[in-house]
């Protein structure tokens, strides 16, 4: 019998997989991916070597979804805010992920490509090598959250008599634009205002105790 043209595992198709199973639960198992491609478990292994590589194939789907800016061309602020829309579009598709992601080591090559694109910009902006780290991962922690929408506009059950300025607040947001892209538009806005606050007068860090 001819083998068939097209595989019925492969990269792209395991991580379609995990991304829907992720979405579903919250997370995933080699065993989950491979029922829901109707192939035995040891197959993946043909693959990938185990969940965390799985986890680094996606990364690195969402990375080939994120536009990063023209580093070079307008202002460094101008090339984070681009970048910031362009990061939470790509996670509004499978926001699953998010957990995930954020919580696993990056080591795919095409994202730490990204991030030393971003390093770049920030370093040449004048930012110092001590708050570049921190400066993305503030960004990164921020666009994640945002990807992570409620299901529906009716965020608040507030009672007029109970709560008549949150409640006028709630009435005040409906409308054809949506509470949750202005939620970020205004975030971002004070996150990248910020960002130049400390580029033009730079402070010691707080120290926090536990």
């Amino acid at each position: 019998m001819a083998r068939p043209r097209t595989p019925k595992i492969d990269i792209p198709r395991i991580v379609q997989a995990a991304l829907e199973l992720a979405d579903e639960r919250g997370d995933f198992t080699l065993g989950e991916i491979a029922t829901r491609l109707s192939v035995h478990a040891s197959s993946l292994y043909h693959h990938v070597a185990g969940r965390e590589e799985v986890l680094e194939h996606m990364r690195a789907w969402f990375a080939a979804r994120i536009e990063l800016p023209a580093m070079d061309v307008g202002t460094w602020d101008l090339a984070m805010t681009a970048l910031a829309r362009s990061y939470r579009a790509a996670f509004k598709q499978h926001p699953g992920s998010v957990r995930l992601l954020a919580a696993a080591p990056v080591h795919d090559a095409a994202t730490l490509a990204a991030f030393e694109s971003i390093a770049e910009l920030l370093v040449g902006a004048g930012f110092d090598d001590r708050d570049v780290v921190p400066l993305m991962m503030s960004l990164d922690n921020f666009v994640l959250g945002s990807a992570l929408e409620p299901l529906g506009d009716d965020l608040y059950s507030t009672d007029p008599s109970a709560h008549p300025t949150l409640s006028r607040s709630v009435a005040a947001t409906r409308g054809p634009d949506r509470p949750q892209d202005r939620a970020f538009e205004l975030g971002l806005q004070s996150l990248v205002s910020g960002y130049r606050a400390l580029l033009e007068h730079p402070t010691e860090p707080a120290t926090v105790h536990d």
